[in-house]
């Protein structure tokens, strides 16, 4: 029995072997069964609710990667 991890065209894949190797070409999908979804404004909304929901439950997290953010566009605009 061969490794999980073994494939035979190990040289293709220059050294490495994936253990389950699924792409897009192995998935066979009608047009018909493909939904395109709209988003309305109450969406959007709920979405910024919920992510200041996300932020007030950790708030130290966001404190911390808006002055990160903050200092590094103030670098990168230092620098241009």
């Amino acid at each position: 029995m061969q490794p999980k991890t073994w494939s035979p065209n190990l040289s293709e894949k220059k050294g490495f072997a994936m253990a389950q190797e699924n792409s897009f070409r192995d998935i066979q999908v009608s047009s018909s069964e493909i939904e395109v979804r709209t988003i309305a404004l109450n969406d959007l909304w709920q979405s910024l609710k919920e992510g200041y929901d996300d932020f007030n439950a950790t708030p130290a997290v966001g404190m911390f990667l808006t002055v990160l953010l903050y200092l590094l566009f103030a670098l990168l605009l230092t620098l241009v």
